[in-house]
This record gives structure tokens, sequence and C-alpha cells, in this order.
């Protein structure tokens, strides 16, 4: 069999064709939806406990409403549930200004179950200290569901579905994986960091030494100039001068309950995966890292 090649880069799933970007990702996820009743089935029952008629469901992708803006994806049979996804790409989630439009929207619906359901990479640990709330101010509850998750239910349900159905499961269990890594892997742009002399809150280090006595990198993720997904490459600039450039190819993201509460770390050797640990200052994040053999540039 040939291989696909888009952009200079190989294609293992028709979904890749439509790239990796939120807009994408959620006529991705819409698509399998639509077209897998035992892999809806899994996802309306995970969120709210019913096992829908897939028959009298549907499934509806950027829809537009004049007072509530553009929602990712809204799955519903207008009767008992009625569900809108909101998907961020990366460790991303989405505002109280944009939830609370879409809790609005929600609250005219007919459903009896309504909710609305944040998608991204972050895991449930993450949202739950990072989403801006868990109960719209008109009552309508928010919840998260992370890829991996996602991804999981796709896995699950390939086994009852029919031989069409498996296979498009299976490649867009293949583009899931492709959306996981974070990183664009076709990008050559340098994040570059100026690095001080000041010690971070409870650290007897300097920013400076920790990358050049641990080999290691952490920053916050999004906002403020922070990037949003992790960079391919990434500089270090202090002393007046820029001191060396690295590449980042995989991350761990750590969820740290001290006044560091967000971080990326890039790391080598490790496949993308996620932590949650508590830590009174950065040294017990510095610690944990070296016990576990971490090297991050």
């Amino acid at each position: 069999m040939a291989t696909l090649e888009s952009y200079g880069r190989e294609v293992h799933s028709v979904f890749q064709l439509l790239g990796d970007k939120e807009n994408d990702i959620s006529l991705s996820m819409s698509w399998a939806l639509a077209k897998c009743p035992e892999f809806l089935k899994a996802v309306v029952q995970h969120i709210c406990g019913l096992v829908p008629d897939t028959d009298a469901v549907t499934v509806m992708n950027q829809k537009y409403d004049a007072d509530t803006g553009i929602t990712d994806i809204e799955v519903s049979d207008y009767k008992n549930f009625h569900i809108i996804f909101e998907a961020k790409r990366g460790w991303l989630l989405p505002g109280a200004d944009q939830l609370t439009k879409y809790s609005v929207r929600l609250a005219a619906s007919p459903a009896t179950f309504k909710q609305i359901v944040t998608l991204s990479e972050c895991t449930q640990a993450y949202a739950r200290s990072y989403l801006p709330f868990t109960v719209a101010p008109n009552g309508i509850p928010i919840s998260h569901l992370s890829f991996r998750e996602v991804y999981q239910m796709a896995i699950d349900t390939r086994a009852a579905s029919n031989h069409e159905q498996k296979h498009l499961l299976a490649e867009f269990c293949d583009y899931l994986r492709e959306v996981m890594t974070m990183q664009k892997k076709d990008s050559n742009m340098v994040y570059v960091v100026a690095l001080g002399t000041q010690k971070p809150d409870g650290c007897d280090i300097t920013w400076i030494d920790i990358v050049k006595q641990h080999n290691k990198y952490f920053c916050p993720v999004g906002g403020n100039g922070w990037p949003k997904e992790p960079p391919n490459y990434i500089a270090f600039r202090y002393y007046g001068q820029l001191q060396s450039m690295e590449i980042a190819v995989t991350l761990f993201v750590f969820v740290i309950k001290c006044n560091l509460s967000r971080c990326i770390i890039n790391v080598f050797e490790h496949a993308p995966t996620m932590a949650c640990i508590d830590g009174a200052n950065l040294n017990k994040l510095l610690r944990f890292s070296n016990h576990l053999k971490i090297r991050v540039k």
C-alpha cells in the first residue's frame, strides 16, 4: 500500500486531512459521534447516565446563534438530554464568559438533562483546579472530558461496532493520538525565555541555576505571553545574551498545588503523560523530576 504525505507529513488517518486546529478537532469528533452509534452511546452515558436512542439524536457542529455565538458540538435528542461540547487544543479551558453564553443557550432547551462539557488535553485533576466554575450562574452544570478519555471510549466501543464503524473509530483514534502529542512537529519557531537572577518563591536557587544546574525549565500555560502549546525549540537568554537553544521532544505536565500552580515541563525520552502532585515549593518539583530521571530542557 502506498504512503500518503500531505504538506510533508505522513497521513495515517482521514481525519488528519482536516487538520488539528480546534474546529478540525470538533468536526472530527462530530463525525465519529454521528457515524458510530456505540461510541455515541458511550459518550452520552458517561456524561449524563442515559443510554440514548441514537436514531433520535442530532449531532450539530458549529451551530450559530446571534446572541450566544457558535458552539463547537451540540448533541441532543431534544427531549431527554442536550449537551454542548466546547473543544480546546492543548491544555486550555474556556473562560467564564464563553461558558456563561452557552449556558444561556442550554437554558432554553426543552431537554430534561442539560450540561456543558469542555474537551481538551487537560486531565480531570487539572480541569477541577482551573475551570472558572462547575455550575454556571443560571444553574447549568459544567464538566470536563479529556481527549484521553474520549480515546479510551472509542477504543472500548470498537468491539460492539460493525466493520465500517470499527475502521472509522480506528482512524479517529489515530487522529486523537496525533492531537494528544500537542507539539506542532512542523513548526520551526523558537520560544526565547529571558532568565533572571531572582529565586522563585520557596526555592534556594535562581532561575538561571535551575536551567544550568538541573537542566530543567517550566512555565505557566498560556496567557500573558506564555505559550499555549509547548514549542519544539526553546532558547535561554541571560546575562545580556542568548546562551543556548534546545529541542523539546516530548511533554510532561504537572499540576503543582503551590505558588507555581501551572507548569509545562518539556522533557526528553519519555512518552507524553501527566502527573498530579502536591508540593510546598519548587524544590519538591525538582526532587520529583530527578527521581524520575527526567532530563528537561
